[in-house]
């Protein structure tokens, strides 16, 4: 299911149940890391190939329960139904909301507002402690 094709109704629901979930990914450990080897590289395929694979096995174990989230909200499935239905429908599943270029969209711009909202809180913080010093 495509972002382009959910009803304004279900979208919202999505939003409440995923973005949540989005976000604690996003401030995980697995995604900074990332960022920080991965930035300054302009992405080739060959090299996007390889960062994900270093990614995703760090970002499904420190958020496991995040994804499965993300995949109830965007499949309309229950959190039980989803953590019992075959590894490869999930897998389908996380794969096509992945695939959406509008999902990207706005987990590119959530990543990126979590990274400009993370670097003026470390330059706040280095302010304040001037100040006090």
């Amino acid at each position: 299911m495509k972002l382009s094709e959910i009803s304004t109704d279900r979208a919202m629901d999505i939003i409440a149940e995923a973005v949540p979930a989005i976000d604690c990914m996003v401030e995980s450990e697995a995604i900074k890391e990332f960022y920080k080897k991965y930035a300054k590289h302009s992405l080739t395929k060959a090299l996007a190939i390889k960062a994900s694979i270093e990614l995703v096995p760090k970002l499904v174990k420190s958020n496991k329960e995040d994804v499965l989230i993300i995949i109830a909200a965007f499949t309309g499935k229950k959190l039980a139904e989803v953590k019992a239905q075959p590894f490869m429908d999930s897998f389908n599943e996380l794969k096509s909301i992945f695939d959406d270029p509008e999902f990207m969209q706005l987990f590119k711009s959530s990543v990126n507002t979590a990274q400009g909202a993370s670097s003026v809180s470390s330059q706040e913080a280095d302010a304040q402690s001037d100040v006090t010093e």
